[in-house]
């Protein structure tokens, strides 16, 4: 919730962490772009996690969301501020330190949501910008690289809400400003990056946030979006997404969707915010100034989103989704994992588990990022 590489704390909508939300829960998010016969996130399984720092142990990462589909809501919600603003321990989400965030879980009316959802925002310590989060990243890729494994192999016992199979196909979005030295080492990042990837994960690595552009950090960004793509991707920026979407977009392209299905209608889920909260105070004046700041890995930074003093990351299924950095995952099954007399209802068939027709599976990273203090 800084501007000015860290030195003040940012007006609404202006901050990275901001950015970073928009990214993946906002009106028009990166998988709002039509496939030809329906929108990517009517096909895409979302799901989104954060880190930051390593104390206490085991540290800040934390899975917020998992794998499901229409999740736009959810990602929204648990990355809001406001939604973690309770008096008296926060009056003003954006009015800089010191703030006492309250975490709430998205199951309670309001909002209600159906799917386990839970907030979360970086330390905000000290006086004046927040501060208290670490850039633990490799915490928060070892989060969601064991989450994946665990997810698969969950989605092939007889009572998963979803099914999986070897055809199910994953992907990372990790968003961040990008430096993690001081906290996690290039050997922690590039194990943990190429790991999945050699489990057929590919990360996407987006940068948002001042600081991104400094020279330490594009060439760690560099690095990463290297490692976790087997040499074959650059980066991105959050601002100019159009190689991203267009490379999401051959994903999906190549992707033996059958169009028959009843896939995912998720423009019938949008819950209209903003929801109820213990907070009163927003900043009207100051919600269309300033620049967007985002802490990557969901990713908070992460966001990870990941993902941000705490770096939030998540993979995405077919069904997909951002601390600094967010990561996001997707996974994706192909036709031959539907059975051939369901026919056009092959993904909703009574009395049957969920099926998913080149679904994609996708988790967000973000990072929450904060300065330390020191």
């Amino acid at each position: 919730l800084n501007v000015a590489d860290g030195t003040m704390a940012g007006a609404m909508g202006s901050t990275g962490w901001d950015h970073a939300r928009a990214l993946v829960g906002g009106d028009i998010g990166l998988f709002d772009f039509d496939v030809g016969f329906t929108m990517a996130e009517d096909l895409t399984h979302m799901g989104l996690a954060v880190f930051g720092d390593a104390l206490p142990a085991p540290g800040e990462q934390r899975l917020l969301i998992q794998y499901g589909p229409c999740t736009k809501d959810n990602l929204a919600w648990a990355l809001d501020p406001q939604s973690s603003c309770v008096r008296p321990g926060c009056q003003n989400p954006w009015g800089g330190a010191p703030i006492a965030w309250t975490f709430k879980d998205g199951s309670e009316d309001p909002p209600g949501f159906e799917q386990a959802t839970f907030s979360h925002m970086p330390r905000c310590e000290g006086q004046g910008p927040c501060a208290g989060s670490g850039a633990y990243l490799h915490l928060g890729l070892q989060l969601i690289q064991q989450n994946q494994i665990d997810y698969h192999l969950g989605g092939q016992q007889p009572w998963a809400d979803y099914e999986t199979a070897p055809s199910t196909r994953y992907f990372n979005l990790l968003i961040t400003r990008g430096r993690y030295d001081g906290y996690s080492t290039d050997a922690q990042v590039q194990s943990a990056l190429e790991a999945m990837f050699s489990n057929g994960i590919v990360t996407y690595v987006i940068a948002v946030g001042d600081g991104s552009d400094g020279p330490q950090a594009t060439a760690q960004l560099q690095s990463m979006a290297q490692w976790g793509s087997g040499g074959a991707n650059d980066y991105y920026d959050a601002d100019s997404l159009d190689a991203l979407e267009q490379t999401l977009l051959e994903i999906y392209e190549s992707t033996p969707f059958d169009p028959c299905c009843a896939f995912e209608d998720c423009s019938f889920n949008t819950d209209e915010g903003p929801w109820e909260t213990d907070s009163e105070s927003t900043n009207e004046t100051d919600s269309t100034e300033g620049t967007t700041e985002t802490d990557s890995t969901e990713t908070d930074s992460t966001e990870s989103d990941s993902t941000e003093s705490t770096s939030e990351s998540g993979s995405t299924e077919s069904d997909s989704t951002v601390g600094n950095d967010e990561i996001a995952g997707t996974e994706a099954d192909d036709a031959v994992d539907i059975p051939l007399d369901e026919g056009c209802n092959c993904s909703s068939s009574e009395g049957a588990r969920e099926r998913r027709s080149g679904i994609w599976l996708g988790l967000a990273l973000i990072a929450l990022f904060r300065r330390r203090r020191r």
